[in-house]
């Protein structure tokens, strides 16, 4: 597997890993973390980053948000049957709020339709 990719992964890890565990702001630096491809390269567990990469695909963030916001997990971990049920959960609860944004925005386009006007 590219090493690129695993490298990829692992600075999404870093990024979102600092985010709940530091003061550091993810969303302020757009994720960008000092990690090197040489320090990458020199970790055992390197694999593990593109295998995650390769089941989650383009949902890995999500995937690593759902744990991390729960507790501070080391890589080998988040293979376990707690990261699954965290991921699980995150995406049910996810799936709810979408609901009700949904809901919301149908209800807002019939009252716009019936002509009533709400100030919200």
């Amino acid at each position: 597997m590219d090493a690129k990719f695993g490298y990829e992964s692992y600075q999404l890890y870093l990024g979102i890993k600092l985010h709940y565990n530091s003061d550091y702001d993810f969303n302020k630096y757009n994720g960008k973390v000092s990690a090197s491809f040489e320090s990458y390269l020199k970790r055992s567990d390197k694999f593990q980053f593109s295998k995650l990469r390769k089941q989650h695909g383009e949902n890995l963030k999500d995937f690593y948000i759902a744990n991390f916001m729960y507790k501070d997990y080391w890589i080998g971990d988040l293979f376990g049957e707690e990261a699954k049920e965290n991921y699980t959960e995150w995406k049910k609860y996810n799936q709810k709020g979408d609901i009700v944004l949904t809901q919301i925005f149908k209800r807002g386009v019939e009252i716009k339709r019936e002509g009533i006007k709400i100030k919200l």
